[in-house]
């Protein structure tokens, strides 16, 4: 007889509870629509915690900050625009800020802009591509912007791989911005 210890008991249990709640004829689209039900059903109180961590265009994040630094909680509002009219473009703006319980904090902020440039939809020995005058190619003309801040309290280094308990721990702050001219992956179809 093969007697398992408490915590493979534990874990095999945690896996099939999880499992039971993830199967696809229970689990729904993540929506904090589903939190008003949260104490009364077991895959509600599911939707609803993912709902808070993916739903757009606002929702909450524990990213950002790397260990050592406490516990993370931010928001982040990202909103995909999709236009269409006589030529497709996409806007995506994306906003972050994360604080943790050690004081050190983290924020940014992207605009990434495919413009309607007058792309026509075809195909080129058998392969689909975007077609503008001569060109035929699966990227389309992008421009992307970007800045972050990082106010980090504790990043610690091991010294060495022989003696890895030996660590040197400092504070950082760091901004980085950029702006990109791409020829972006078309997110636009």
């Amino acid at each position: 007889m093969n007697v398992k210890s408490p915590t493979q008991v534990f874990l095999a249990l945690v896996l099939l509870i999880g499992a039971h709640i993830a199967r696809p004829g229970i689990a729904h689209a993540q929506d904090v629509k589903s939190c008003p039900d949260f104490l009364k059903d077991p895959h509600k109180t599911f939707e609803c915690v993912e709902g808070i961590f993916s739903q757009d265009p606002v929702h909450a994040t524990f990213s950002s900050i790397p260990p050592g630094n406490g516990f993370p909680l931010g928001i982040v509002y990202e909103n995909a625009v999709h236009h269409v009219g006589e030529y497709k473009s996409l806007t995506d703006p994306t906003l972050a800020l994360v604080g943790s319980t050690n004081g050190s904090w983290y924020t940014t902020g992207s605009l990434i802009w495919l413009p309607p440039v007058p792309y026509t939809d075809t195909s080129r020995n058998g392969a689909s591509c975007h077609k503008l005058g001569p060109l035929c190619t699966k990227e389309v003309f992008g421009i992307n912007v970007y800045a972050t801040h990082r106010d980090l309290n504790s990043l610690s280094f091991s010294v060495s791989a022989i003696h890895p308990l030996e660590q040197i721990t400092i504070s950082k702050r760091k901004t980085l911005t950029a702006a990109l001219l791409c020829v972006c992956r078309s997110r636009t179809g």
